[in-house]
């Protein structure tokens, strides 16, 4: 008895590397596979997940228990026996592997192109990300090819993290501090509107003053003065809806008196 968990027509980049999905099924083995392998790029993987029996790999055999990852990518000789009286299940998910030279190869794309043949117990939880995959195949819902292409590419992550154990990643891209910028303002100007200057903004954000001025002018679309006054309004409004008196708003987000916020509000 078979299930299908995922049959759409996926492809997305990984690294240098183009996955192409083929299939993903749930199934009882009812009989056995005979011998068998799969042709250039293509990659099988065998999920385990409850039953029992045995896979054949060359002259090597393999009890199966739950949890069991086995990998038979191309050109590996393989077979399954399964137990008549306890009957194994597996997910079976089948995928198609093409190489762009022209794309940087990484330490995780190697490994998941070079290891054709693996089999280990899973240590990364891959039963639920198959269950998140059954669960989206079956609602159907709004969003569901992205949803189905980030837990494909998650299942492969897990993989490759079963190959290696505990091995780090290589080194990858941070984010900039002028990448940062926005938020480092949305910040100050969130929590720290009574106090900030734009002298003060200006040292957090690495730049001199002039260079501060056309990036809020970039980024917000206006001046210092008008921004800060803008997430002053907001705070005080907030701060007399929750029962503070205007005198007590006013002191409070930076303003020396309630008349001064009222003819801050009065300009803007």
């Amino acid at each position: 008895m078979t299930r299908t968990v995922l049959d759409a027509k996926i492809s997305f980049w990984f690294d240098n590397l183009k996955i192409s999905l083929i299939m993903i099924n749930h199934s009882i083995v009812e009989w056995n596979y005979p011998r068998h392998s799969h042709g250039n790029n293509f990659y099988e993987l065998h999920y385990i997940d409850g039953g029992e029996g045995k896979i054949v790999c060359g002259d090597n055999e393999y009890e199966v228990e739950n949890g069991l990852i086995v990998m038979t990518g191309p050109n590996v000789f393989h077979e399954q026996i399964t137990d008549q009286d306890n009957k194994m299940s597996e997910y079976c998910f089948q995928f198609e592997i093409s190489e762009n030279p022209r794309r940087k190869s990484t330490k995780e794309s190697k490994l998941l192109k070079d290891t054709v043949f693996w089999i280990g117990k899973d240590s990364q939880r891959m039963i639920d990300i198959f269950r998140r995959l059954d669960i989206e195949y079956s609602d159907n819902n709004i969003g569901f090819m992205h949803m189905a292409r980030s837990l494909v590419n998650e299942l492969l992550v897990a993989l490759i993290r079963n190959y290696n154990g505990s091995v780090e990643s290589e080194d990858y891209s941070k984010v900039s501090l002028n990448e940062k910028r926005t938020l480092i303002c949305d910040e100050i100007f969130l929590f720290e509107y009574a106090t900030v200057t734009l002298e003060s903004l200006s040292s957090r954000l690495g730049l001199s003053i002039r260079q501060t001025q056309r990036f809020l002018q970039k980024a917000y679309g206006d001046g210092f003065i008008n921004i800060r006054k803008r997430f002053r309004l907001e705070k005080a409004k907030e701060l007399i809806r929750d029962g503070m008196s205007p005198q007590e708003a006013a002191i409070k987000v930076g303003y020396e008196s309630a008349k001064s916020l009222g003819s801050t509000e009065r300009g803007s």
